[in-house]
Order: structure tokens, then C-alpha cells, then sequence
């Protein structure tokens, strides 16, 4: 039977092979016999034979963030049952096939080469939050790596669930632009055309408008498969724009001059700041070392912000004071962390401003929503509606005159 092998080259690095022997034990020592440490075996049949053969470095690239955060909820759950990070991992990378499993068996290595925890997730080539490494290793420090697991998981998952919020928010806006130019093209590319050719004897009297629209749609028709061409064109290169994580950011950077994205997009950053901050100062890390995890995480709109933070702090200046004379929190948030200085608490403080900021985002795309939608339709209606104005115009100056 055949035996699929994850072992530890003499350079560290991780590879996948496949064995063919009659038993587990001759597999190991045909694996040994090439001097190479064995990591992990199992059986596979006929149709897993070649999978994975490439290891983990060849399929970074199609290792999610979602994927990334299974994983790490996973163990969070495995670790909190009893279990050890290692054993944890062994029984992740045993209890299914594919990146996730891969990618068990890669930490696991490196657990076993002697790095901790953190240092293992830091040097994965799966590319982990430098959030989450921080968080364990305030784990490692405090013992409960279980905690910092949680930490991550809950940040992450708050972050997600207001990202696809947003997203779900501008799906109607864009449905009814793309609806709204699918009837003007059709308008303009099909319905025009037969208006002009029953009217070309009597363009030289028609309204400024109707001349434009009648040509306007002469054109389309005349030039279409560019357009759709052209059209294509621009969808591929949009998708292609999407897939990068760096080309999103940038696309959303350039979505900013628009008003009320622009706040949202700065709440939300600010939430993701208190998250994170919150998140470290729980798990043991000093205020100075939490801002600045949390503006290596940061977008640009509040950048400049956590640093004008962090310098004040270094400089003596409270907290609360820094972080209401950075912006990052307004009089009663302020007023919060100076109760918070006093108790001790300040970690959960920010967790709570946190999540009312969130809550505040929320209800402001909501609003948003419920007004931009409609207007955007009402828009849309006064612009068909004058196309076909423009077109019957003509037509009943036309019966006018038969009359």
C-alpha cells in the first residue's frame, strides 16, 4: 500500500512524499534510510497518490485567510478541551487532508525544531497576522495560548462579519446601476436606432436633445462589438485588481474622496485599532507594544494617528490623554479610559468602545442604505425617463402636424 510522508529535510525544510510498502514500519525506515526526519505518516489509496507532493511552500498562495482562521479555531477549541499545542496539531493535521492539514504539519515541524509557538506561527509561510503572534506570545508569557487563540478568533471574526455588513450594503446600490445601464444600453443601442431611421427625413427640426440621443444611439449601434469588447476588457482587468489584496486597498484608498465611505472606512479602522489594542493589553502586553502591533495592522487612514499616540505615550503623557489628543477616541471615550486608568480595566474598556463603534458603523451604512437606495432610484427612473421624453417628443410634434 502506499504511505503518504511529511518529512524535515536537513535545511528545515518541509516536503511531501509518497511510500509504497507493505507495512507503516517499512515505510518509516525507507523514509529514514534518504536522512530525512519524519514528521507525519498516513495511508492513502490509489487516487491520493502525487497530492501534496509539492508541500506546503508551492500552495501558499492559495491559503486563505479564512482557512488561516479555521485553523486557529480549531485549535483554540482542541487546546481548550486539555490538549497540548502540539498534540492539538497533530490531531488537526490527522483529522483531514489538504492546506489545513499541511499546514498543521508545517507548524508542527517547526514546534519541533524548538521554536515556540509564536516564533512558529511568525515563520510560517502561510503568512499569519503579526496580531496573533503577538497574542501568543503573551500567551507563551501568561500560559493560556488558548486565550490568545480566542482573542484572535473573536477579533477577527468581529472584523469579518462588519466587512461583509458593508458589503452587503453596497450590493443593492451597484445591482440597480448595473440594472439601469442594461436598460439605457438597450434604450440607446436598440429602441434609438429605430427612432432615427423613421425620423432621419426630419432631424433638422428635432430638439437639441433628441439630435443627441438619436446620434448617441446610431453610435452604439454601429460600434457595439467595440464597446463589449472594450467592456470585457475592463471587467477582466477589474477582476484581476480584485484578486490582489494590495490592489483592494488601494481601490479602496481611492473610494475615499467619497464622503460618507470615507467615514466608514475610517470607523471601522479606528474599531480594528481599539480591537487589537484590547486584545494585547488582556493578554499581558504593555500599552506602548499594543499601539504599535496595532499600526503595523493599520490602514492609512489612522496611521498617523496610532503614531502620534505611541510618541506621546513614550513621552509620559496618560493614555486616555494621548489618545484623545491623537483623535483616536472623542471626549467620552476619554472620560472612559481616565475610569479605566483608575480600575485597572483599561483592556476591557477598549473592547467596549470597540464594539459600540462598531455598532454605530453598522447603524450608519444602514441609514445610508435606506436613503442613498432610493435616491439612487429615483435617479435612475428621472434618467429613463428622459430618454424616452426625448425620443417620443418628436413623435407627437410629428402627429401634431399631421393633424
Amino acid at each position: 500500500m502506499h504511505f503518504e510522508v511529511t518529512i524535515l529535510d536537513a535545511k528545515g525544510a518541509i516536503a511531501k512524499s509518497t511510500v509504497l510498502a507493505t507495512t507503516e514500519a517499512q515505510a518509516r525506515e525507507l523514509s529514514q534510510t534518504q536522512g530525512a526526519r519524519i514528521i507525519a505518516m498516513r495511508p492513502v489509496s490509489g487516487l491520493g497518490i502525487g497530492r501534496g507532493k509539492a508541500g506546503l511552500g508551492a500552495r501558499t498562495g492559495r491559503i486563505s485567510n479564512a482557512q488561516k482562521l479555521q485553523l486557529c479555531s480549531a485549535l483554540e477549541q482542541v487546546i481548550a478541551s486539555g490538549l497540548t499545542l502540539t498534540e492539538a496539531l497533530n490531531a488537526i493535521r490527522n483529522d483531514g487532508s489538504g492546506i489545513t492539514s499541511e499546514l498543521a504539519a508545517s507548524l508542527l515541524a517547526s514546534l519541533s525544531s524548538g521554536l515556540k509557538p509564536s516564533a512558529a506561527f511568525e515563520a510560517s509561510a502561510a503568512g499569519f497576522s503579526p496580531l496573533l503572534v503577538a497574542l501568543l506570545r503573551s500567551g507563551e508569557q501568561s500560559g493560556s495560548l488558548a486565550q490568545s487563540l480566542a482573542s484572535f478568533v473573536a477579533y477577527q471574526t468581529a472584523m469579518n462579519e462588519l466587512r461583509n455588513r458593508l458589503i452587503s450594503a453596497s450590493v443593492y446600490p451597484i445591482v440597480l446601476l448595473v440594472a439601469s445601464l442594461l436598460v439605457l444600453g438597450f434604450l440607446l443601442g436598440f429602441v434609438v436606432p429605430k427612432f432615427a431611421l423613421a425620423l432621419e427625413d426630419v432631424q433638422a427640426d428635432l430638439p437639441e436633445a433628441s439630435r443627441l440621443i438619436l446620434s448617441a444611439g446610431l453610435w452604439l449601434n454601429a460600434n457595439w462589438q467595440w464597446l463589449l469588447a472594450a467592456c470585457a476588457g475592463a471587467g477582466v482587468i477589474l477582476a484581476w485588481l480584485i484578486s490582489s489584496a494590495q490592489m483592494r486597498a488601494r481601490l479602496a484608498s481611492a473610494l475615499d474622496w467619497i464622503g460618507p465611505i470615507r467615514r466608514i472606512r475610517y470607523a471601522m479602522q479606528i474599531s480594528q485599532s481599539l480591537r487589537i489594542t484590547s486584545a494585547l493589553l488582556q493578554g499581558g502586553e504593555p500599552f506602548v507594544n499594543a499601539m504599535a502591533v496595532a499600526q503595523r495592522s493599520a490602514r492609512t487612514l489612522v496611521a498617523d494617528q496610532l503614531s502620534t499616540c505611541i510618541d506621546l505615550i513614550r513621552r509620559g503623557v496618560r493614555p486616555s490623554q494621548a489618545m484623545f489628543e491623537a483623535g483616536l477616541t472623542k471626549a467620552l471615550g476619554q472620560q472612559l479610559l481616565i475610569a479605566a486608568e483608575r480600575s485597572g480595566s483599561i483592556g476591557p474598556t477598549l473592547h467596549r468602545m470597540a464594539v459600540q463603534q462598531e455598532q454605530q458603523t453598522a447603524q450608519t451604512m444602514d441609514r445610508l442604505a435606506s436613503v442613498y437606495g432610493p435616491i439612487l432610484l429615483l435617479l435612475i427612473a428621472v434618467l429613463v425617463a428622459a430618454v424616452v421624453v426625448a425620443l417620443y417628443w418628436p413623435l407627437l410634434q410629428l402627429f401634431d402636424s399631421v393633424r
